[in-house]
């Protein structure tokens, strides 16, 4: 739900204050074992002989509510400064209780509860003078989550529970000039520096006896097994320079070097240690065009980004975690061209290139066994010793959820209705090709490529204050996973010999179909 209110207006300023909620309640959510490492599996669980199939002990749920408002003030000073203020506050609220090892054997489960408070203020000032256009901006953010997890184990009298308080307060101050050097020809210079203060507090404990908690953030865990409480902050300086030169009216071509920045942070829930910012340099060329009297558009992207110290996201003894990798690039290319053959018809084709590799990183996997032999300790170990964890060089690895290659076909024609509305058929094909869900690039922890085909029927009103819709969604009913993990906390130890974890995959939904009304005030 969406609602906007013009709370003044005349020629000089603007006022409108912009308010949204939305709420989402699902249940029944599962994972799928995809290797035979499961204790599940050692205790009888049966297989799942339908992809799509759901075998859970418990119902699951993944609830969230949000909402929030905003605030957006234009101010026209004079015929050439305009001074801007946008001010938000949000909320969000999540409850996820999910059965970790997707079977109907009680192994394990997760209970997930977090709440978001958030609020942003930007000031911006555009000015023209001469040949010079310039943007000046400053920008604060202030955040505080808090939530819980909960663990429990079956044969495991206890359930622990990890509280997690985190608070953010970011500073920005930006600038950017752009000289219309000629009539066709224009040079920008930018520059954004950055501050954040981030502090966080984790503690792991447990609950022992009882049956699994709901209320995790109204429980303060019996026994504390350790505490981590930190604070931190970082800062930095990041330009821009861009060159743009309008070959005609209607060819553009650019070129531009970015420095972007990321901060630094820890892993909520778990006492691992923290990351470093991330830093990347892009360097990027293109071109947008016009053609047939405006009738097809063509534009082309060429790009490179240089990472040092990569945030990367991965699963680290059953939560999800971010280190950093010492060294990434990226490069690639993006084409699309969108066309109007007639007023009614829109095409569009789009096609994209990716080349994303580390450069440099060196990463812990698993553990060398205790009792390992000789040519474990040489082979899979590692070299690692008894007991110690693994460590690889995954130089030359794919980037996680990084396809080679993306496609993208669309087509949609509007039928006119002489006044009485307008009936709008759509229809696309989209294929991207495998991607790899962690760093290490193992072939069960990823996805092969796949198409989907997705159509929406639809209806606008005569005055387009409301729209109808029918939708279909992955048509033939693809089979995919959309991400795959591993959980120790599900394995079994005596089949799990070094400690990797069970793989398990979360089904992406197959063919759907669903009717959408929005109304436009």
């Amino acid at each position: 739900l969406r609602g906007q209110i013009e709370i003044g207006r005349d020629e000089a300023l603007n006022v409108r204050l912009i308010a949204d909620w939305s709420e989402f309640n699902s249940g029944n959510r599962t994972i799928r074992p995809l290797d035979n490492l499961g204790m599940a599996e050692t205790l009888g669980a049966l297989p799942l002989p339908k992809f799509g199939q759901t075998r859970n002990n418990l119902d699951s749920r993944e609830n969230w509510e949000f909402w929030g408002v905003t605030l957006l003030v234009d101010y026209q000073i004079n015929d050439n400064l305009t001074l801007s203020s946008v001010s938000g506050y949000k909320t969000y609220e999540t409850d996820f209780l999910f059965n970790t090892d997707g079977t109907e054997i009680d192994i394990t489960r997760s209970n997930f509860q977090y709440d978001t408070e958030q609020f942003s203020q930007e000031l911006r000032l555009d000015g023209r003078w001469k040949r010079f256009d310039f943007l000046l901006g400053g920008y604060y953010l202030n955040e505080d989550k808090q939530g819980a997890l909960g663990l429990i184990r079956a044969n495991i009298d206890r359930t622990f529970i990890i509280p997690n308080d985190d608070t953010v307060d970011a500073l920005a101050a930006f600038g950017l000039l752009t000289f219309r050097a000629t009539d066709r020809l224009s040079l920008v210079a930018g520059v954004r520096y950055s501050y954040e203060k981030k502090k966080d507090f984790t503690s792991i404990g447990a609950i022992f006896g009882g049956d699994f908690l709901n209320g995790l953030d109204s429980f303060d865990p019996v026994t504390v097994f350790s505490t981590r409480s930190d604070k931190d902050s970082w800062n930095d300086v990041s330009p821009r320079f861009l060159v743009q030169y309008d070959v005609s009216d209607k060819v553009n071509v650019y070129g531009s070097v970015t420095k972007g920045f990321k901060s630094g942070g820890w892993n909520a829930f778990t006492a691992e240690a923290s990351f470093d910012p991330e830093k990347v340099w892009s360097f990027e060329i293109g071109g947008r065009s016009e053609f047939m009297d405006g009738r097809m558009r063509l534009n082309v992207t060429a790009f490179y980004y240089d990472y040092s110290d990569l945030q990367v996201t991965t699963t680290l003894n059953n939560l999800t975690v971010t280190t950093n990798a010492a060294e990434a690039t990226n490069k690639g290319l993006e084409v699309e061209l969108v066309a109007r053959p007639v007023p009614a018809w829109l095409v569009g084709v789009s096609a994209s290139y990716l080349d994303a590799e580390y450069d440099r990183f060196l990463s812990p996997f698993g553990i060398c066994p205790v009792n390992a032999t000789a040519e474990e300790i040489a082979g899979p170990c590692n070299g690692a010793a008894p007991g110690q964890t693994r460590t690889f060089d995954l130089s030359g690895n794919t980037l996680t959820n990084a396809p080679e290659g993306k496609f993208n076909i669309r087509s949609q024609y509007d039928f006119d209705l002489g006044g009485d509305g307008v009936v709008s058929v759509f229809g696309q094909v989209s294929y991207q090709s495998r991607v790899f869900y962690t760093q290490f690039n193992e072939d069960i922890i990823g996805q092969d490529g796949f198409a989907l085909v997705d159509a929406r029927l639809s209806y606008t009103s005569p005055d387009e204050r409301w729209n109808l819709a029918f939708l279909a969604k992955n048509i033939f009913d693809k089979d995919y996973f959309q991400n795959v993990v591993r959980f120790t906390s599900t394995s079994d130890p005596a089949k799990d010999r070094f400690s990797i974890g069970n793989a398990l995959g979360y089904p992406a939904p197959g063919r759907s179909f669903s009717a959408q009304v929005r109304f436009y005030y």
